[in-house]
This record gives C-alpha cells, sequence and structure tokens, in this order.
C-alpha cells in the first residue's frame, strides 16, 4: 500500500482491500518479531558463510557448518533465507 499511495488514497486502497486503516498504520509501525529478528542475524550468519567458501555453497552446506557451531536449523528455513537474500 506504501507504494500505490503516490496513485491511490489509503483510504481507498484500505476500503479495497478490506482492512482498516489504523490496522494498516499499526501494521507499518510495527517492530519486527523476534522471529523477524532471529532470521536477519540467521541470514547474515548464513552470508558470512556463503562468501567464505566463494558462493558454492548450498543449503546442505551451509546447514552441516551450522551444526559444527552447535545451532540445529532446518534446512528449509535455511534455504529460504538464502533465497531471500538471492544467494
Amino acid at each position: 500500500m506504501n507504494a500505490s499511495q503516490v496513485h491511490h488514497s489509503i483510504a481507498l486502497m484500505a476500503e479495497t482491500l478490506k482492512v482498516s486503516v489504523s490496522g494498516f498504520d499499526a501494521f507499518k509501525n510495527r517492530k519486527p518479531s523476534p522471529r523477524q529478528l532471529q532470521d536477519e542475524r540467521l541470514a547474515d550468519q548464513i552470508e558470512d558463510i556463503h562468501g567464505r567458501n566463494r558462493g558454492t555453497d548450498s543449503a546442505p552446506r551451509v546447514q552441516a557448518e551450522r551444526l559444527e557451531q552447535d545451532d540445529r536449523i532446518r534446512q528449509r528455513r535455511m534455504a529460504l533465507l538464502m533465497k531471500k537474500r538471492g544467494l
């Protein structure tokens, strides 16, 4: 909705999407959840591991290195974070 407010009013978009304007404002101003913060830290670590290995590591290899650090995380979550970062 933020990107579209150049062309349309927030009230019109809220009505079209069947959400309240106050709900949108609350969403926009919400702080990141603990899971989002953890994902950011984890994605930074994954990017570091990926970069150290010349950008050739896949999710299973990165997961193996994370396990060596005694950090248990599912391969699917790791793959999704890698995809988000374009790794």
